[in-house]
Formats: C-alpha cells, sequence, structure tokens
C-alpha cells in the first residue's frame, strides 16, 4: 500500500516556492493539484472577504445617508408644520388654502390640528370648511376621515358634538364615509354617537341605523356600541334586513356579551319584534338565550318561547 506523504505547515509556503520555479506542472501530479486547490480557496476567500467589505462600507454609507435624509425629511416638515401654525388663530381666512395646501403634503398635520390648535381657530377652520364651495375634494375627505376622529377621542364636549352636527348637515356624503369609522373606532367615547343620535330627526335617525347594518363590527367594536345600537334599533322600522343583521350579531357574540345589560336589552327587543316574523337559525337564537346571564335572560326566555310555538303552528 502506497504511502502518503505530508509536510509540516511550516515548509509548505517553501514547497510552494519551489514548485512556483520549477518547470510547468503537470496536470495529474497529486501535488501540483493539492497546493492548487489550496490556493484557489485562498483566492476565494480574499475575494469575498473584500466583497464583504465593500458591502458593509456601501451598506454603512446607505445607512447613513437614509439616516441623514429622515432626519432632514422630519426637520423640513417640521419647520412646515411651525409655519402652519404661525398666526393661524388670527388668520385663518386668510390661511386656509395655504392650510388645505400644507395639509395636502404632509398628511399627519390634520391630525395634529386638534392638539396644537385652540378651540377657537378648530371653531374657525371648521366654519370656514362648512361654508366654502370650493374646497379641495380630497382636502375635505382627509379632514373628515382624520381630523374629526382625531378631535372626538381629545375633546367629546358639546362643542365637539355641535360640530358633528355641523358636519352632517354640510357635507352629508363625507359624513357617510365618517360614520362607519366612528363606529368602529373605539377610542372615541361611547357617549359621542349615543347623544350626537338623539339630536338627529327621524329620517336621519333612520340613516343611522342603516349605517349600523351596512358596517362590520368586531366583537369588540359592537360591545362598545351597544347602547347606541339597541337605541337606534328600538326607534327604527324593522324590515327583513334590518332583523337578519341584527340576530346575526347577536348570535355572532353572544358567549362575549352574555353578561352585557345591554345586550340582553338589544336581545329582548329583537325577540319581541320577530314574533311577528319568520323566524330562521331557531336553534342559534335558543343557544344564546340559554348562555345569557343577565335578568333579561328570563322575559327573553319567554318570548322565545312564544316564537317557537309559532312556528310549530306554522308547520
Amino acid at each position: 500500500m502506497p504511502v502518503m506523504w505530508t509536510f509540516s505547515s511550516s515548509s509548505q509556503s517553501l514547497l510552494k516556492r519551489c514548485l512556483d520555479v520549477a518547470a510547468p506542472a503537470e496536470a495529474d501530479n497529486k501535488w501540483v493539484k493539492k497546493f492548487k486547490r489550496k490556493e484557489e480557496i485562498s483566492v476565494e476567500n480574499e475575494t469575498k472577504k473584500d466583497e464583504n467589505n465593500k458591502n458593509n462600507v456601501v451598506e454603512v454609507f446607505d445607512s447613513d445617508l437614509e439616516s441623514r435624509e429622515s432626519e432632514k425629511q422630519e426637520n423640513s416638515t417640521s419647520d412646515s408644520y411651525e409655519e402652519l401654525l404661525e398666526n393661524l388663530d388670527t388668520e385663518i381666512e386668510l390661511k386656509f388654502d395655504f392650510l388645505q395646501e400644507k395639509c395636502l403634503a404632509y398628511p399627519d398635520f390634520i391630525t395634529k390640528l386638534p392638539e396644537k390648535l385652540s378651540t377657537s381657530a378648530i371653531e374657525k377652520i371648521c366654519k370656514l370648511l362648512f361654508e366654502k364651495s370650493d374646497v379641495d375634494k380630497q382636502f375635505l375627505d382627509m379632514f373628515y376621515q382624520k381630523f374629526f376622529p382625531t378631535l372626538l377621542k381629545r375633546d367629546n364636549s358639546w362643542f365637539s358634538l355641535d360640530l358633528l352636527v355641523k358636519a352632517e348637515i354640510a357635507h352629508p356624503v363625507a359624513f357617510g364615509k365618517l360614520l362607519p369609522m366612528l363606529l368602529k373606532d373605539i377610542e372615541i367615547p361611547n357617549k359621542v354617537l349615543q347623544e350626537f343620535y338623539q339630536i338627529l330627526n327621524e329620517g336621519k335617525k333612520a340613516t343611522f341605523m342603516k349605517k349600523i347594518v351596512e358596517t362590520d363590527l368586531t366583537a369588540e367594536e359592537f360591545e362598545h356600541n351597544l347602547f347606541t345600537i339597541h337605541t337606534a334599533y328600538k326607534n327604527c322600522i324593522k324590515n327583513m334586513q334590518t332583523q337578519k343583521s341584527i340576530q346575526n350579531l347577536l348570535v355572532k357574540y353572544s358567549e362575549r356579551c352574555s353578561s352585557d345589560k345591554n345586550y340582553g336589552k338589544l336581545l329582548l327587543s329583537f325577540l319581541q319584534e320577530q314574533k311577528n316574523m319568520v323566524t330562521k337559525d331557531i336553534e342559534k337564537l335558543e343557544k344564546a338565550v340559554e348562555m345569557h346571564k343577565t335578568p333579561f335572560k328570563k322575559p327573553c326566555l319567554n318570548v322565545l318561547k312564544e316564537i317557537i310555538e309559532k312556528c310549530m303552528n306554522n308547520n
């Protein structure tokens, strides 16, 4: 069996120099193959190391450049915001177009207005918004969808409620887009919509109920607005669509709201109305009533019994 000779690591560099000055290497020579391969690997490693160093330098440069650009943009935004706020309290009529321009360029400005401006300035801005006929459409939508939710989270006084009422009158289409947002925003105190609903006339109360039916409410959103939903439901003209939507909500969130009295009130009102209609999914309604835990459970059971008897007689 042939013996494979090896060289100590200290001798390998000397051997390589000897090979370099020797006659042209034979391609099949095992020593040439061994050292040539090591050289190739060494060159590859050095190349990769250089490339990694270059990439690291580029990444550091790009990161630094991005940071400086971000800082520059923040400073520019801050300067523009200060420019916008300057004398806005006293010169809003002259600066309204400027306000639109800046808010369109920097949409976050609108959410800062309720926080930074005085009540007097906010009132003046809204008055111009409600009265002017040439307000930019994009600015108008932005104002309704960003300004009002922010304002109502920070100030739910009669002042804000009054602005909400005027907003609905001035721009019913834009307000129609806002109402579902208010229903879905649980950070807005629920008394805001409760009080707003009470101010509406009968026609607008019907529209309000329609928006509730059309809005896809999560469990948390439904629970947050239960009092308002029950109030609106009691006063509306019921139809099959309304009944179906309310039943779906009652069944869907029965477990979560099993100890909520407002849920119990809504469930009882629904069942009393359902006595005069055709009831589907009666088993799901039975389950919702059975798991309920407030004093409204017993009257709900009594009405449900009437509904079941009516269904049996019709069959």
